[in-house]
């Protein structure tokens, strides 16, 4: 056997860009969609959610964050 026989798979190319994307006027309306792409190229106003993981001592669980 060689090990190219024993490497893993390789992985799906990622299709975050053909992702559509729901578009909002100024007042958070929706008003469209566009494809992730297009929607940062031109800087459509779009809807986004952020999460945050602390642990006990409120310090951020992600590395490098203060």
């Amino acid at each position: 056997m060689t090990d190219d026989a024993l490497a893993p798979p390789p992985l799906p190319t990622p299709r975050i860009a053909d992702e559509s994307i729901q578009l909002v006027d100024a007042r958070n309306r929706p008003c469209g969609s566009a494809p992730r792409a297009a929607m940062r190229r031109y800087r459509y106003w779009h809807r986004a959610t952020y999460i945050v993981v602390r642990n006990p001592p409120a310090r951020s669980a992600c590395s490098g964050a203060p």
